[in-house]
């Protein structure tokens, strides 16, 4: 099961095993600007690893490092929901993302795509995994995918069928009262349910 995201996994794990020094080596140059490309034509890249569950990584740094002055006005969208609730696909259908779509679990970890706005902004789009999952880690993963949802994001879409569980209450109600009470962040985002 090899897929364009399995593979730029794989490179950047690569990418990460290597020291600072060794990140200005020519392919790695290569590595940094084909994913900037794939990036900036709204191509969807893994944030977080769902198998390791590592957040970011050294060329993501060094990519937005270098980018940082065509990235103001950046408008951020993130979606959660329950495992197997087509998050993925909605974003797909509203914003025509390019995130994997199965009829089973797809999405692991936390991928990112960033489309361009006719007036200039820049959209970044981020995909979940579903929380609540049959296949659960601990609930502890369910809180960090949230928490960082609604703190970097100026919209959440919480994906839901019917009604919300008890289960997805208590954790959004978690994610609210430390973003409120750590102040995590300043954004204040809008919350949509779907």
């Amino acid at each position: 099961d090899l897929s364009l995201s399995t593979f730029l996994d794989e490179v950047l794990s690569y990418y990460e095993t290597k020291s600072k020094s060794a990140r200005n080596l020519d392919e790695y140059e290569g590595i940094r600007r084909y994913l900037l490309s794939s990036m900036l034509q709204g191509a969807p890249l893994n944030l977080v690893n769902g198998k390791t569950l590592k957040f970011g990584n050294g060329l993501f740094e060094d990519i937005f490092g270098r980018q940082m002055e065509d990235m103001k006005n950046i408008f951020v969208i993130s979606i959660i929901g329950a495992q197997s609730s087509a998050k993925s696909t909605l974003l797909n259908v509203l914003f025509g993302c390019g995130f994997s779509t199965s009829a089973g679990r797809c999405t692991k970890g936390i991928y990112i795509s960033l489309l361009h706005h006719p007036s200039g902004f820049k959209i970044i789009v981020i995909d979940t995994e579903g929380l609540l999952s049959v296949v659960a880690r601990d609930h502890e993963f369910d809180n960090l995918i949230t928490t960082m949802a609604f703190s970097c994001s100026h919209v959440v879409i919480i994906n839901n069928k019917g009604e919300i569980n008890a289960k997805l209450r208590d954790l959004l109600e978690i994610c609210v009262y430390a973003m409120k009470h750590l102040k995590l962040t300043t954004i204040k985002p809008k919350i949509i349910f779907a």
